[in-house]
């Protein structure tokens, strides 16, 4: 009955670059079996090409993000004891679940980085997307931390 907590360190850098690992993987087999065979269907262009990966690739992580989130939130209680949020503030230690779902998170924006050159961006869209990136990061890893 009793529940593991975890606390942060620098184990989860290396946690993180596995993850980022996976994220590659998974954006490879999003484009490869979705939007890869959508683009062909709808012919176009190669910018409009290149938007629609983009916000397909978004629109697939978001979604799948917003349902792992509500997964996570009312498993852990959160809906049902929402005091629990503010309780023995600051919360140190973090359940399994939220811990990895933070992880994963960062990890996936980590991944971005390196997508810009895989998916040769344009230079004018490149300063739009790491701000885009960076301000995830930003937010995600300052809640983690904090």
């Amino acid at each position: 009955g009793e529940q593991v907590q975890y606390h942060y360190g620098l184990k989860d850098l290396v946690t993180i670059l596995f993850y980022i690992f996976i994220a590659i993987i998974l954006h490879a087999v999003v484009q490869e079996y979705a939007l890869d065979k959508i683009n062909r269907r709808l012919h176009l262009s190669k910018v409009k090409h290149s938007k629609f990966n983009e916000s397909g690739q978004l629109v697939a992580f978001h979604l799948t993000s917003m349902i792992w989130c509500l997964y996570v939130v009312v498993t852990e209680g959160y809906v049902s004891n929402p005091r629990s949020l503010w309780e023995n503030y600051p919360h140190v230690y973090l359940p399994f679940q939220v811990k990895f779902f933070y992880l994963c998170q960062l990890a996936y924006w980590l991944h971005a980085l390196p997508e810009l050159y895989f998916q040769k961006v344009r230079k004018e869209e490149v300063p739009r997307q790491l701000r885009c990136i960076a301000l995830y990061l930003l937010h995600i890893a300052a809640a983690y931390l904090l």
